[in-house]
């Protein structure tokens, strides 16, 4: 939480560059695995199944339907259960998480993408819930820590020596590039025409798409698809992970105190306008 670094927690300038570092969350990096279903004896050959044998068609169209449906009509669940006071805070949270594995499960179910469904789901449930949801704000800044602290525990303990026991300098190469040119330029080629400082392009770059979804979809990958490079695939990604968590948290504290001592020198311009809050956090309080 680069937020967090900026003057001990304190309001500062710069806050719009920051709360988008807070958007990027940790999982902007890739929300998919397409998997081609094993073809099978004695396929009835009919237009269900050659669609199915291109089960991309399915991941990318039925996760997000799925995801969509879900977080549409959990949203006016809560919303009701909320009005009508037949659930508190507390089993309000609990509902907002157990729509993400209702989503998930769902698409999976019909053949669609799980993670595809959660993240669609969530955008859906944050742009049309109503009433405040503190407690699922609550837990991304608590609980939502605690775990993926563990998380980073576990990959340190299981998956970093392995990765380690197959490093070469190419690999370490790919990692430093992974985490400079390949992910910074994207973001620069996005924050085109926003009026942004190289400065806050560069930090925005630096701590932009980060976390640790490379592992899990990488474990997805070896688990379903028999590929030749197995070992130096899974070696590259958890060297590069190991760098990220490394490099970013040990720049995190000083270059955010720096460019919040920049950022208040940098007086009216767009890194310093207001930033409002997302809708998830105190609801849309719109008409019923």
């Amino acid at each position: 939480y680069l937020g967090d670094n900026l003057h001990g927690g304190e309001p500062v300038q710069g806050g719009a560059v920051i709360d988008k570092l807070t958007v990027y969350g940790g999982e902007v990096e890739d929300y998919g695995v397409v998997e081609k279903p094993a073809q099978g004896k004695g396929r009835d050959n009919n237009a269900y199944q050659k669609l199915a044998d291109d089960g991309w068609l399915f991941q990318i169209t039925l996760g997000p339907l799925a995801g969509a449906l879900v977080g549409f009509v959990g949203a006016r669940l809560l919303d009701s259960s909320a009005h009508r006071g037949w659930a508190d805070t507390a089993f309000q949270g609990i509902g907002i998480l157990s729509l993400a594995v209702f989503a998930y499960a769902a698409a999976e179910l019909i053949g669609g993408n799980g993670f595809i469904a959660a993240f669609i789901g969530g955008m859906v449930l944050g742009a049309t819930v109503r009433h405040p949801c503190t407690f699922l704000f609550e837990f991304m800044e608590a609980e939502g820590l605690l775990l993926m602290l563990i998380t980073f525990l576990v990959f340190g303990a299981a998956l970093l020596p392995e990765g380690l026991e197959h490093v070469s300098a190419a690999s370490v190469v790919y990692a430093l590039l992974s985490l400079t040119v390949v992910r910074m330029l994207p973001v620069a080629i996005s924050l085109i025409g926003t009026g942004l400082r190289l400065r806050s392009v560069m930090f925005l770059g630096w701590f932009g798409p980060r976390g640790l979804a490379s592992i899990l979809f990488v474990l997805l990958i070896l688990e379903k698809v028999e590929l030749v490079h197995r070992t130096e695939l899974l070696s590259i990604t958890v060297i590069t992970v190991g760098l990220s968590a490394l490099l970013h948290g040990l720049s995190a504290a000083p270059l955010a105190k720096l460019y919040g001592r920049h950022a208040a020198r940098m007086g009216e311009c767009q890194e310093n306008l207001p930033v409002s809050e997302m809708p998830l956090r105190e609801g849309l309080n719109l008409q019923r």
